[in-house]
Parts: C-alpha cells; structure tokens; sequence
C-alpha cells in the first residue's frame, strides 16, 4: 500500500472520491436561475450563457452542467420563476371583471419581465407554472357563456395583444425607433391626413409609460366588451356548455 502525504489528502478532500470534484457549496439550481433572471434583466437576452452566468457565480461553466442540462434548460426554469407571479385569482362579480383585473395584472407583471414575452414569442418553450393563469381565464370566459372552441379564441386573442403591446414598446436592435420616426414624419398630410393626424399620439404611446398602459386598459376594455357581449350579469352557468363551438 503507498502511503499518501498531506498534499494526496487535500487532493482527495476537494476532489471527493474517485477523483469527482464535488459541486461548489451554496451552488444550487435556484441560485443558479436566479441569477440568470438578474443577468437578463440588466444585460438583455442575448447576454445569457453557461459561461455567463458562471462568471456572476463566481465558478466555471462546467460546474453549472450538475445542475441544469444546458441554456434552454435553465431558460425554462427561468420561465418557471416568472410564471409564479402571474394571476390566477382575480376579484370581480362578472367574469368581464375578473377577466379585466387578471388580463390588466398580466401586462403589468410581464411588462417587468420582457426577455420572458421574448422567449414566449418565438413559440419554443413554455412553463408549466402558467398553465392556472390560462384555466383562469378560460374558465372565466365560459362563465360567460362562450364555447370550448370560442373561449380558446378569445383567450388568445387578449393573450397575443398583451405580447404585442409589449414588445411594441421594447423595439430592440440599433436604431429602430429613430428609422421608425423617420418613416412616420416623412408622410405627408394631403395623402395620409389620418395617419398624420394621429402621429403624436403614437408617438406619445410610446414614449409615456402611463400612457401606454392606459391605452392597452382601453383597449382590453372593448375587446373584451365586443367579445363576451351584455356580461353585466354574474356568471351564468346555464350557458357553460362545454361541447358548444363557435359558429361556422
């Protein structure tokens, strides 16, 4: 048997058995997508690596690798977190109501987190964690009467003007804004008079945060009054026929 020095015994301590290196204390998954969420939120999406998100760790890449698969892997746990903070209950007598508070909330809560309606608009990836905030929804519009098929419809219908909007508002790449402003400023009044007309207030839309979220309230107001109809009443379970569909 050889005998080992002191130096064989550090070895073998920060190494552990069969020569494996034991994962770094306090590094753990949660640690690890939180601070992915903090990477993205202050350098933007493309910014998130292993290699990345290592450094903020103060570790190597390959360490991450005993915890997450790989970047899509973390980029779904990362949806996950987020997901948490999308409304399931919503106060209101009317499913108008609560579909309102709920919808409006969404904006807000996800407004906070643009990379996440990013990641959700290329149509990739998904977190299970939102799946109540859509039962919510749905189930609401079925309280109002709508059909499997017509409340799916409606569903997405407010769920894509919650993405637009938002990513509307957070044009990325260089110089986008200024090539806009300067498509819209060259139209000229006599051949566009509405559009030109009404140029300062998309312009103030997006500029004025107050604004633009009172402008997507007044939107989602009317959309939702011209999909559900007179829903004035409290839920009307006599019209929940789950197997009624949207007209031909």
């Amino acid at each position: 048997m050889t005998a080992r020095g002191p130096d064989d015994e550090r070895t073998e301590s920060a190494s552990g058995r069969y020569g494996r290196r034991r994962p770094r204390p306090g590094l753990t998954p949660d640690a690890i997508v939180r601070t992915a969420i903090t990477l993205v939120e202050r350098d933007g999406l493309p910014a998130l690596t292993m290699r990345a998100v290592a450094h903020e760790l103060g570790v190597g890449p390959m360490s991450l690798y005993r915890h997450v698969k790989d970047r899509n892997h973390l980029l779904v746990e990362m949806l996950e977190v987020v997901a948490v903070g999308l409304p399931v209950r919503a106060a209101g007598d009317t499913p108008l109501e609560r579909l309102r508070t709920r919808l409006l909330a969404a904006h807000a809560h996800l407004t906070r987190h643009v990379w996440v309606v990013r990641v959700l608009a290329e149509g990739e990836m998904v977190a299970r964690g939102a799946l109540p905030f859509d039962e919510a929804c749905l189930a609401d519009f079925a309280a109002a009467g709508l059909g499997v098929e017509e409340a799916s419809w409606a569903f997405l219908s407010c769920w894509q003007s919650i993405v637009g909007d938002i990513l509307d508002a957070h044009s990325t790449g260089p110089g986008v804004d200024t090539q806009r402003r300067l498509v819209a400023q060259a139209a000229v009044p006599d051949e566009l008079p509405h559009f030109v007309a009404a140029l300062p207030h998309f312009i103030a839309r997006r500029e004025d945060p107050e604004r633009r979220v009172t402008a997507f309230a007044w939107s989602l107001d009317r959309a939702l009054r011209g999909l559900l109809g007179d829903v004035s009443a409290p839920d009307r379970p006599g019209r929940q026929a789950a197997g009624r569909t949207a007209p031909a």
